[in-house]
């Protein structure tokens, strides 16, 4: 539990709220986690009222009965490594700026800076096409504020008889709710730059 003057509760941008104030919730009085909740009305559309989307509050309970509340920003990002997964782009268009600037290190055919929605979802698409569409992300954790958020996360792919895996690191500039610059950091440049060619 969050301590605080009042003793232990829910961390908020207030201060800390008590828990047992929370004890008529029934995810609450279980100890199971809810998942994802969003009050009495549906999230908005992300792509249709992006400001709203980012002052949504996603929260989530944790086994010792905490509850918290996730920033918008890392929604934004969890959201957008789901939708790559899948393979949805058209998804993907929707949480990125217009003026998204993508910029990848190292020397191989990847590296550069794209610029624009359709450089990036091109570039997200040559790793699909040089992998054979095996190319995958786990994330481990994803950490987020205001104007920023940072993915931990590991590339799996195979090409032409090779593996990669690499612990990369991502950082996102994120406004209104969308993907506006993107940097990554490879764990292994050089592993990187000979797999992608």
């Amino acid at each position: 539990m969050y301590g605080g003057s009042g003793g232990s509760g829910i961390r908020t941008r207030e201060g800390v709220a008590p828990l047992h104030a929370l004890q008529a919730c029934p995810f609450v009085r279980s100890g199971k986690p809810p998942g994802r909740f969003y009050g009495s009305d549906p999230p908005p559309h992300p792509t249709r009222d992006p400001a709203g989307a980012a002052r949504r509050i996603v929260a989530t309970a944790h086994d010792r009965g905490e509850i918290r509340v996730a920033h918008p920003n890392e929604e934004v990002l969890r959201s957008s490594f789901e939708e790559f997964g899948r393979g949805d782009m058209e998804a993907l268009r929707g949480r990125f700026a217009e003026d998204i600037r993508w910029n990848f290190p190292g020397r191989s055919q990847l590296a550069g800076t794209e610029s624009g929605v359709d450089g990036a979802l091109g570039w997200l698409g040559r790793t699909y096409e040089l992998s054979g569409g095996t190319i995958t992300t786990d994330v481990h954790d994803i950490l987020a504020n205001d104007t920023h958020a940072l993915a931990l996360f590991t590339i799996r792919a195979e090409r032409e008889g090779r593996s990669l895996e690499d612990r990369t690191v991502g950082i996102y500039h994120v406004r209104d709710g969308r993907i506006v610059e993107a940097w990554f950091n490879p764990g292994d440049q050089y592993a990187t730059d000979e797999f992608w060619g």
